[in-house]
């Protein structure tokens, strides 16, 4: 697995598709953070729902580094299409995972905010952080051309879920209460945004729930992903 993880790096250290989305994250948060002072937890809620869509952005274009041939012969290598793809999975959150510290750490060690963060607040964020990257990986491989091959149609598709999952507080309030519930099947981005927003005024408690409650929930999507890309085979898009 070692061997494989270092064969995936290099693919897509080779693709140099990271670029745009890391740099468009640094610009934001060079940005956000270039007027003083701010405030702790409401910084980490919007640091953390820019990475949830900057993760789906690398994850769009992560699973498809590989030409459709060379994809078979590293698949048959690696025993199984699954195991190849859940290599990738797993790289693919560990990359994000410097991002995370960079986002929790550049503000609080560079004095950005309006009092020091806790011990706590910054353990918090980390969590928080890293359950939203889970969510944006989660989102963009199913927009993969191996799902759906048109980029004029999976390009749109994710943007559009990325809003919505951004969105899915209003969305919730918006409903009528017969069907509020599938709000709910949306990523929870909102819920962890919102648990991060609001400590101090709320029990800390909420923002681990709402952290677990992502993690399962990405970890849930990307089974369904191994899955269903295991039923559809090395065939084509």
């Amino acid at each position: 697995m070692i061997a494989l993880t270092m064969y995936v790096h290099a693919t897509y250290m080779r693709s140099y598709r990271y670029v745009p989305p890391l740099l468009l994250l640094i610009i934001i948060m060079v940005w956000i953070y270039s007027l003083v002072p701010n405030p702790v937890m409401g910084s980490y809620a919007f640091t953390s729902a820019l990475l949830f869509a900057v993760s789906a952005w690398l994850a769009f274009g992560f699973i498809d580094t590989e030409h459709e041939t060379q994809l078979t012969l590293t698949a048959l290598h690696a025993g199984s299409l699954s195991r190849l793809t859940a290599a990738k999975l797993l790289y693919a959150w560990v990359f994000t995972a410097p991002l995370v510290i960079l986002l929790v750490l550049y503000p609080a060690l560079l004095h950005k905010f309006d009092r020091t963060p806790s011990v706590y607040e910054l353990a918090a964020a980390l969590a928080g952080h890293l359950s939203l990257s889970l969510l944006g990986i989660a989102c963009g491989v199913f927009f993969t051309a191996r799902f759906i091959p048109r980029l004029t149609t999976s390009a749109p598709g994710l943007l559009a879920i990325v809003a919505l999952a951004l969105a899915g507080g209003g969305i919730h309030r918006m409903l009528p209460e017969s069907v509020a519930f599938l709000a709910w099947l949306l990523p929870p981005v909102h819920v962890i945004m919102n648990a991060l927003d609001a400590y101090p005024r709320t029990s800390g408690l909420s923002i681990w729930a709402a952290c677990g409650f992502g993690i399962i929930y990405g970890v849930a999507a990307l089974t369904i992903f191994v899955l269903l890309l295991r039923h559809k085979g090395l065939t084509a898009a």
